[in-house]
């Protein structure tokens, strides 16, 4: 259950084994949206904004050099006729979800307008950010 009282949101937090319950207050952060109106071929991945572009024939993608816990960004494109071109940066990136093969690679189709997730889970074992990437074809 979730209530909003002064602009802030809570939700409620109940232990069935200790029977107790409590209000937490959730943050939830702005998402800043920027759409560009230019065909780009790059796209820096900033935290806590979704980027809308138009129809792009390729694209490299970045993320930022250091990554918080709360990290997460999102953008949209249109795959026109000749499929959208994809690069990332060094960081590895998660794939799931549409068009995103068995080895976990996203490869974008003809004629498709597709919106990506890209948040932040964690650490791996050697203190490297691992990135994931949803991918939904609209």
């Amino acid at each position: 259950q979730t209530k909003i009282r002064n602009g802030r949101i809570y939700i409620r937090n109940w232990d069935i084994w200790d029977n107790w319950m409590e209000w937490r207050e959730v943050y939830a952060e702005k998402i800043s949206t920027i759409t560009y109106e230019d065909s780009r071929t790059s796209l820096y991945l900033s935290g806590k904004c979704e980027h809308r572009l138009g129809e792009i024939s390729s694209l490299i993608l970045s993320l930022p050099r250091s990554i918080d816990e709360r990290y997460e960004s999102y953008f949209t494109f249109i795959s026109g006729e000749i499929p959208t071109s994809l690069t990332y940066s060094a960081t590895p990136i998660r794939w799931s979800g549409d068009d995103v093969d068995y080895d976990g690679v996203f490869i974008p189709e003809a004629n498709k307008i597709y919106e990506v997730a890209v948040k932040y889970l964690g650490d791996d074992g050697e203190g490297n950010p691992i990135i994931s990437a949803r991918v939904g074809v609209v």
